[in-house]
């Protein structure tokens, strides 16, 4: 089998194996798609069988909670108990996406992905970085879907109280009457009746029941000074205390971290050369079955690290094409650890992502059908290679809950 190193364009400093398709030998496409159907049965029992509050996602609403609360103790919500990772290279720099769950592993700052991005502008406007933490249950998912609305009134927030929010929404509703578009000499823009809210750019638009506990946004605005006479200086404490204000008297799980002034050049969508996510199941100590125990962390993680730095055709791990969009990505990091959570003590499996792009549900199949591989009498390292490899998306089990699934952050 031929292998050479390539660079990743999206991830400099980051080298995949290319290497010629491999050939499903052992299981034919029919056979694949007829053993995957009945193990979905495991992951429907187990998996999508649960409530939305489901003891399998404890771990994963405290490191939320532990996100939205300012209590800075303890530093960390989880701690690693078991990994292949004892040592890791300066170069794994991506692996710092994960410092804030774990701590970090290297001296690396997580600041270093901003490098370049503050440059001065001849410009008046202010482009503010923003990093968002919210829990999932409590919206509908990040995009805003009102666009009606703001056809009729950019300030309109009349919106059925049936509907969860989305975040971006909430953040629309409470920073678009002080950052709104102004008519003045540097924008062309016209007040009338298609008007449209403040501009909220994301890293990863997340779906309904998905957590973030690193989300980045950008909004502009041209603003040259603050309400009550505060000083534009003032802008990043504004913003943030301004979004967590009004999410306390919502009662959302919803809070702005951290705000910083960043140049005209950043943009959190395209600039953005990775996302990293991570799956928290709780492993289950009843005598019930089936469960989901220790011995399959081992598995889940040699499957996973199977797909590492390769780039793949995962249209088979997906919801289904785009047109537009190209259904071959790169996992640069994909690894199962055994981890514990420091409030409760409550022992997780954590399934730990990065890649240079995401498929739409992607994450959540891929760990669903993780699981459901891992837990099979025939699971080996190349299963998931081998679902892939079909390109055929009824090999695949269905998506995994969004409880479990958290948007850790982007590197830049």
């Amino acid at each position: 089998m031929m292998i050479a190193k390539q660079q990743l364009k999206s991830c400099p400093g980051v080298y995949i194996q290319t290497r010629i398709p491999l050939r499903m030998t052992e299981c034919s496409d029919v056979q694949t798609s007829v053993l995957g159907r009945r193990r979905d049965g495991w992951i429907n029992t187990i998996l999508l069988g649960e409530s939305t509050h489901s003891s399998l996602f404890q771990t994963a609403n405290n490191v939320v909670n532990h996100f939205l609360s300012s209590n800075e103790h303890p530093a960390y919500p989880l701690r690693r108990i078991w990994s292949f990772d004892q040592h890791l290279s300066i170069e794994d720099k991506e692996t710092e996406l994960f410092a804030p769950l774990f701590g970090s592993y290297t001296d690396l700052s997580s600041s270093a992905t901003d490098v370049n991005l503050n440059k001065k502008s001849k410009r008046k406007r202010i482009n503010l970085k923003m990093t968002v933490v919210y829990r999932g249950k409590d919206f509908c998912g990040w995009e805003d879907q009102r666009h009606h609305i703001y056809r009729m009134n950019p300030v309109e927030q009349s919106i059925d109280q049936n509907i969860l929010p989305s975040v971006q929404g909430t953040l629309v509703d409470v920073l678009d009457p002080v950052f709104g578009r102004l008519f003045d000499e540097h924008s062309s823009y016209q007040r009338d009746q298609n008007t449209s809210p403040v501009e909220i750019k994301v890293a990863g638009r997340t779906d309904a029941g998905v957590n973030a506990v690193g989300q980045i946004c950008r909004i502009r605005t041209w603003r040259t000074d603050l309400p009550n006479g505060q000083s534009i200086d003032e802008i990043e404490d504004y913003v943030k205390d301004l979004v967590n204000e009004h999410a306390n008297k919502l009662g959302v799980g919803l809070r702005v971290t951290n705000v910083q002034k960043i140049g005209n050049q950043f943009h959190p969508t395209f600039g953005a050369t990775c996302r990293a996510y991570a799956y928290l199941v709780d492993l289950q100590n009843e005598d019930s079955e089936p469960r989901i125990t220790r011995d399959i962390v081992a598995k889940l993680d040699g499957m996973l690290r199977a797909l590492e730095s390769r780039t793949l055709n995962y249209v088979a791990l997906s919801y289904g094409k785009v047109k537009t969009q190209t259904t071959d990505c790169t996992l640069i990091r994909a690894r199962a650890t055994l981890v514990e959570c420091t409030v409760s003590k409550k022992e997780a499996v954590c399934i730990e992502l990065i890649g240079d792009r995401f498929l739409r549900r992607m994450v959540r199949i891929l760990v669903a059908t993780a699981l459901r591989e891992a837990c099979a009498d025939t699971a080996r390292d190349e299963s998931l290679l081998k679902v892939l490899n079909t390109r055929d998306r009824t090999n695949s089990a269905p998506a995994a809950p969004p409880d479990g699934l958290i948007f850790v952050g982007a590197g830049y």
